[in-house]
């Protein structure tokens, strides 16, 4: 997962729940995965299963479920994000062109798989990820949290997305309101 993504969602992370439950949670992973995890920036790489081991150790510490850390943080982050950058592009966008973008807000994200878009009728597309068919559950909450935060920072409401896991493929129902 690229740092640009994962420090926003960290600082959200902290600003939840302050800074004294994420240490503890530090300490209980292994050194390799701590030391990973802390020297995270917003230009480097941090493997998948890191994220994903902290995440559990986060949620193992304050009692939070796992996949609702992860669905808020990666919102809040995105909402940082985005709204610091695109907001006013992304809300005078057509709902074909925001599909369009999705592989490239994916690639951004994550340098495993690759994530396409198909619009099925409005206010309603199918994300389809593929070449990571063992995807971690908590990685699947976070991309379907991500594509909810854009598609609200883009105007539409009502967002709700779902996952569903089919053989080689990891299918996310995307649905709103313009």
């Amino acid at each position: 997962m690229f740092g640009a993504l994962l420090v926003p969602q960290r600082a959200a992370i902290v600003s939840r729940v302050g800074p004294d439950p994420i240490t503890r949670a530090l300490a209980s992973v292994p050194r390799v995965v701590r030391d990973e995890y802390e020297a995270l920036r917003e230009d480097t790489w941090c493997r998948s299963e890191t994220v994903e081991q902290v995440f559990v150790a986060i949620a193992r510490e304050t009692g939070i479920e796992a996949g609702e850390l992860v669905a808020s943080s990666v919102h809040e982050a995105i909402t940082g994000t985005v709204a610091r950058i695109w907001r006013a592009l992304l809300v005078m966008n057509s709902d074909d062109a925001l599909l369009g973008r999705t592989p490239r807000f994916y690639a951004r994200s994550y340098d495993r798989g690759s994530l396409t878009a198909a619009r099925i009728a409005r206010g309603h597309s199918e994300l389809v990820l593929e070449g990571w068919h063992d995807v971690p559950e908590l990685h699947a909450v976070g991309i379907g949290a991500g594509v909810r935060a854009v598609m609200m920072l883009a105007g539409r409401s009502d967002v709700r997305v779902s996952s569903t896991r089919d053989g080689e493929y990891v299918r996310f129902d995307v649905t709103w309101r313009a």
